[in-house]
């Protein structure tokens, strides 16, 4: 006689925990059914916010794991502490800026030294003998080369004409001296037949300002009279020239 009985179903188990004997079917599918601590800490934990990856071709965030977070507020503004990148614009504007202000102070300096309170007023030193242009040099010196032979060499013939000449290249006072001096020698000289021709050898500048010019005159002079021997004289003089409304003006010569 078969006998019919009910399949007792068999309990579950739980890896890790071994079923005891004492434990009923019931006791044992609870326990199974309990989550492992794992699973309640990963279910419990907050998702880490997603990173924009810097750089995307798109336009759109794309999300790189472990990447760093750009240092800002929700809002998208900086926070505190972080400097913000200026625009290009705003560079290039400031730098113009600058510029103009250094422009405008270098302008300023350069006023006042040569029209302002800074003006430099130069004095002609051993230190410092030439304060003039190239072409303002050449200029005094080929005057004051012109006026030396000019009142050195004159001819019996044409004494007066001689001496008017070389006083027209002098300044008021000095002409005066110098016909004083001409007009005590004409007569002998007129007498003599005499005749006096110079050249220069050499020039050069010894000082030179705005004002005036010593120029160095090395000639050579020769003397024909009568019933003589023609004569042969090398000497130097110093020419001082003043700048006048005419010009380069001789104002004093001294024999060295």
């Amino acid at each position: 006689m078969t006998t019919s009985r009910n399949p007792t179903p068999r309990p579950r188990r739980v890896a890790g925990r071994a079923q005891r004997s004492g434990d009923s079917p019931a006791v044992v599918e609870e326990v199974a059914q309990q989550p492992s601590r794992d699973q309640v800490a990963e279910a419990t934990s907050e998702p880490e916010p997603p990173t924009v990856q810097e750089g995307s071709s798109t336009g759109s965030p794309g999300l790189v794991t472990g990447a760093r977070a750009p240092s800002s507020t929700i809002d998208g503004s900086p926070e505190p502490g972080t400097a913000a990148e200026q625009p290009p614009a705003r560079r290039a504007t400031l730098a113009l800026v600058l510029a103009v202000v250094v422009l405008t102070a270098v302008a300023v300096l350069q006023v006042a030294y040569l029209w302002g309170p800074l003006k430099d007023d130069p004095q002609v030193s051993s230190q410092r003998p030439v304060l003039l242009s190239q072409a303002a040099e050449r200029s005094a010196v080929d005057t004051a080369a012109k006026a030396a032979t000019a009142f050195t060499q004159r001819s019996h013939d044409t004494y007066d004409e001689q001496v008017d000449e070389a006083a027209a290249m002098m300044t008021d006072d000095f002409a005066k001296e110098f016909r004083q001096t001409t007009d005590d020698a004409k007569e002998r000289f007129v007498e003599a037949e005499a005749q006096v021709t110079a050249e220069v050898a050499a020039q050069g500048v010894m000082t030179a300002s705005e004002q005036q010019v010593e120029v160095l005159i090395f000639l050579n002079q020769f003397t024909i009279k009568k019933d003589e021997e023609s004569a042969f004289t090398a000497f130097r003089l110093k020419v001082t020239l003043i700048d006048t409304e005419q010009g380069w003006l001789v104002s004093d010569v001294d024999a060295t």
